[in-house]
């Protein structure tokens, strides 16, 4: 309870960390949400085009602010390495059954290699992609 009270009187607001996006949405108390472009943030309120006109709002009308601030990496790093490392092991299983077929050399190497490079393709495919992210304005 104490530190909840502690938080709750610290007087910053959650905002998102940079302060100019190209585009964002803003969610607003009354339930209204619209799509905005070329926002900046201020200490105590924030400025934004919309339908080629410039807005400007306090933070007390805003429930939420949504910006595009952090990429799919991480995401696409799991999932190329987890192609890769399935595909390498469906090989190496299928080579080793096979009588007429024979690894050159251990192929433990080669699938750790497979599937580090499948990460790291992933994540480079992931990097392209921004991932929106709400901020909900509210003093913490």
């Amino acid at each position: 309870f104490i530190s909840c009270v502690a938080f709750a009187q610290s007087g910053e607001l959650n905002l998102p960390p940079d302060k100019k996006y190209e585009e964002a949405v803003l969610g607003f108390k009354n339930e209204e949400r619209i799509q905005v472009n070329s926002i900046e943030l201020f200490a105590d309120s924030l400025i934004y085009q919309s339908n080629g006109s410039f807005k400007s709002h306090e933070y007390d009308k805003i429930r939420y602010i949504q910006v595009k601030d952090t990429t799919f990496a991480g995401s696409g790093a799991i999932v190329g390495a987890g192609i890769m490392l399935f595909s390498s092991l469906v090989t190496a299983i299928d080579i080793s059954n096979s009588p007429s077929r024979q690894f050159k050399s251990d192929p433990g190497l080669r699938i750790i290699g497979l599937t580090v490079g499948g990460a790291g393709v992933g994540a480079l495919i992931g990097m392209i992609f921004k991932r929106p992210r709400k901020y909900y304005v509210h003093y913490e």
